[in-house]
């Protein structure tokens, strides 16, 4: 892939997520060469530039000496490098600076093209640097995770590289590569942006795309194990109230159960049955939208200030990640949602006939275990489901006095998204042992996905220790259950 890129899609994004290379093209040379030209014009007629020839933060009013410019720079990164907890995944800081290099790369920041290029060898040649989760208040940007990535450039920090985690001079020097030496405004350039938060939503989102599929796969086997009122799915109902989301669940449920018998003779079922269309439609709405504000974000430049032609300095805010803070608060109420109603499936499945789906209930506990832990999760799930995006707390003497928290409401979505998956395991092991236990035919789309459950849990004919095998499938749910229905996703985004 060639940058600037001005129209990136999150299938873009997973691509180099993934590996894929990336280079500078002619045409972004040339824009960042320009606006590398309007910087050194500005200072040359003592323009203050905030960053450049200013201090930072609180200090943006103490004047710096050219003599020290340069120094500036460096000083940033260094004081900037901080970071507590767990480290991101590699995955996530390739995307990371593949959204910084190509936010660069439009050539309104000012630097050199030579510091894009040193981002893309980090990318191309798999150096990728170490960086902690937890430090980014998510405005001005993502501070100090970018500066741990800018840390590497100038030849200090930590990176994963050829599968061990090494001193970044290190992996520098095996590559015949040489840390480079920042100039002015290149090291406030490469810090400050929303990209870490961008890249880890992205990240989540693209796993969360997936899911919701499977989610509604899983619900469909639950509804077939109760034999639900079907109804509740008729096209005819559900387009009178006519949410995109809700349509296609219920069209989508109307496929898996196609061919199959309903036996019902009750005359409405629970809500979490009979409203499958209603409530998984509206957590689609929310992920639909985290999708666009996803996609608006990594097409942005998020660097402050800007260095605009015929106009010289514009100072803002796009640094703020206020949007993906939002968006992550969304999608962490629409996916604690998908939690609790799995949940009451879950109970309802269990209350039998016989108690906790297992023949000698009494001399067995069958699956009343697995319904605890997912209750256990889908409470957590629900103080997760707290919006960070609210929780603001002042920095840099009040100067910064609003934040996003957007790492953090991140963060809290990744726990949610795990909790869920496990919630969603349970699940389809408590929908296939109730269709066991039943005698229901098994074909069609519904086949295919018990097929897939009896892979890695097997029936329960007696107590046995289920727990590795459950937790084995919840690891696999993308790549098993997401062969069941290869063609026609109506969720595609």
């Amino acid at each position: 892939m060639k940058i600037p890129e001005y129209h990136l899609r999150l299938k873009d994004f997973v691509s180099v997520m993934k590996g894929e290379k990336v280079s500078l093209s002619p045409f972004g040379k040339k824009k960042v060469e320009e606006g590398r030209k309007r910087l050194i014009a500005l200072l040359k007629e003592g323009v203050p530039v905030y960053g450049v020839n200013t201090g930072f933060g609180a200090l943006c009013e103490r004047k710096i000496e050219e003599k020290e410019l340069d120094k500036l720079q460096k000083n940033l990164i260094l004081s900037h490098s901080l970071g507590a907890g767990e480290v991101f995944p590699p995955e996530v800081i390739r995307g990371a600076i593949f959204l910084r290099a190509n936010a660069l790369a439009k050539g309104f920041s000012g630097v050199r093209p030579e510091v894009i290029e040193s981002l893309l060898v980090l990318l191309n040649r798999h150096i990728i640097p170490v960086v902690n989760k937890k430090g980014s208040v998510g405005a001005s940007g993502d501070l100090l995770p970018l500066a741990q990535i800018a840390l590497v450039l100038i030849g200090k920090g930590d990176v994963f590289y050829k599968g061990r985690e090494v001193k970044a001079i290190s992996a520098l020097k095996r590559e015949n590569l040489f840390p480079i030496n920042l100039t002015a405004k290149e090291g406030l350039s490469l810090i400050n942006g929303t990209e870490v938060s961008c890249a880890y939503l992205a990240f989540n989102l693209n796993l969360i795309n997936q899911l919701f599929l499977i989610a509604n796969l899983i619900a469909g086997l639950s509804f077939y194990a109760e034999q639900g009122d079907r109804r509740v799915i008729d096209l005819r109902l559900v387009r009178l109230k006519p949410y995109s989301g809700q349509l296609k669940t219920a069209s989508l449920l109307k496929r898996i159960l196609r061919g199959m018998p309903n036996r019902t003779e009750r005359i409405q079922d629970p809500y979490s049955f009979r409203c499958i269309p209603q409530v998984h439609g509206a957590c689609y709405e929310v992920i639909r939208f985290a999708n666009k504000i996803i996609e608006t974000e990594m097409n942005s430049v998020t660097d402050n200030p800007v260095i605009y032609p015929e106009i010289g300095v514009l100072t803002g805010g796009n640094f703020h990640a206020q949007a993906l803070s939002q968006a992550s608060d969304f999608l962490s109420i629409a996916l604690t949602t998908l939690s609790l109603i799995s949940e009451r499936r879950i109970f309802y499945l269990l209350s039998g006939p016989p108690p906790f789906l297992i023949r000698e209930s009494g001399k067995n506990s069958g699956l009343m275990m697995a319904q605890v832990l997912a209750a256990s999760l889908a409470g957590e799930n629900k103080a997760l489901s707290y919006p960070a995006s609210i929780t603001s707390l002042p920095t840099s003497l009040n100067q910064e006095d609003f934040v996003s928290m957007s790492i953090n409401a991140i963060s809290k979505l990744e726990r949610i998204r795990e909790n869920l998956e496990m919630i969603l395991a349970i699940e389809a092991v408590a929908s296939a042992q109730a269709i066991e236990l039943k005698g229901l035919p098994r074909k069609g789309i519904i086949g295919k996905i018990f097929k897939e459950v009896r892979e890695f849990v097997p029936f329960l004919e007696k107590d046995r220790e289920i727990g590795k095998e459950i937790r084995d499938f919840a690891r696999n749910l993308y790549p098993t259950l997401g062969r069941c229905l290869l063609t026609n996703n109506p969720f595609s985004l």
